[in-house]
């Protein structure tokens, strides 16, 4: 069963993978010039919602590699940009952390692995959070959301759930929801109701089985 439920765990993950987009970056037979309609509608929020105000912005992503498709179309509309990943030395990490907490810098978009977006990080410099893909612990987008909901936020916050329709995203979401309401029913959240892993009743939820 163990077998069984490891495959499955895979299969959501590349399906998670294939609604964020269905180009992947590692596949030379594709050009990363075309984007996902996901792509698109992070695009258009950026601009008509954060750039238009003066504002900035945290996208957060699960995946690097995706997190570097929205930076090639960040370069394409000229806009600045710094990505924070596991990758990135802590010395850098707080010279991207400082300039983006600095109005006058012209940073205004800090991509962000979800990861890497834990506990530590202050980003009161951005007002906006924009959660490309959803986990399947709630509990880490609520880390990340934490980083511009600090002490020093001066201005309204927004977070956004880029979300594709009709797919497995919903039942994602349906499960985090489940997850959330029981480690509020346990009220201390001691009990580890929002794992990294799936479990078996998990992956039942997000396959209907």
């Amino acid at each position: 069963m163990s077998e069984v439920a490891e495959g499955l765990s895979e299969e959501a993950t590349t399906l998670k993978q294939v609604v964020n987009n269905v180009l992947s970056p590692s596949d030379p037979v594709f050009s990363k010039t075309r984007s996902s309609s996901k792509i698109q509608a992070v695009i258009k929020l950026l601009t008509e919602r954060v750039l238009e105000n003066d504002d900035k912005a945290i996208i957060v992503s699960q995946w690097p590699s995706f997190l570097k498709l929205i930076a090639y179309h960040l370069k394409k509309l000229n806009i600045k940009y710094d990505q924070l990943d596991g990758s990135v030395p802590v010395i850098k990490r707080m010279e991207m952390v400082n300039k983006l907490n600095n109005p006058k810098d012209d940073l205004r978009i800090m991509l962000l692995s979800l990861t890497a977006g834990g506990v530590g990080l202050n980003l009161v410099g951005a007002n906006h959070l924009i959660l490309l893909d959803l986990h399947w612990n709630p509990q880490l987008e609520n880390q990340a959301q934490d980083r511009i909901y600090r002490v020093g936020q001066e201005k309204p916050v927004f977070v956004y759930k880029v979300m594709a329709a009709d797919t497995i995203e919903k039942r994602i979401l349906d499960l985090q929801e489940k997850k959330l309401g029981i480690a509020s029913a346990m009220l201390t959240g001691t009990v580890q109701a929002a794992r990294n892993k799936l479990s078996i009743e998990d992956l039942k939820l997000l396959f209907e089985m």
